[in-house]
């Protein structure tokens, strides 16, 4: 990652099954920060969190966002996702 300091790269997590944890990305970023958006177009919450996560961890509904700022950098290879409803997503921003 060296020279790529303050780039931002942004992706698209999708929940194919409700109930089953998805890692946000599979891409080891160090980031400095992030922003996880639940899709406009979703029908229910997501949820974010570690590889344990479940419907009490960090509620995120359509259209609404979390950021998190990361001191040192984090690997956000180490955050998922989940959702109440099959096919819900989530946009992400982050600051490598």
């Amino acid at each position: 990652m060296a020279g790529r300091k303050g780039k931002i790269v942004e992706g698209v997590t999708t929940v194919s099954t409700a109930g089953t944890a998805v890692q946000l990305t599979s891409t080891d970023y160090r980031a400095s920060g992030i922003t996880i958006k639940g899709a406009r177009a979703n029908t229910n919450a997501i949820y974010v969190g570690d590889s344990t996560i479940d419907n009490s961890s960090g509620k995120v509904f359509p259209d609404q966002s979390l950021t998190f700022s990361f001191n040192p950098s984090h690997d956000i290879s180490a955050i998922y996702v989940d959702a109440d409803t099959n096919g819900n997503k989530v946009e992400w921003w982050a600051v490598i």
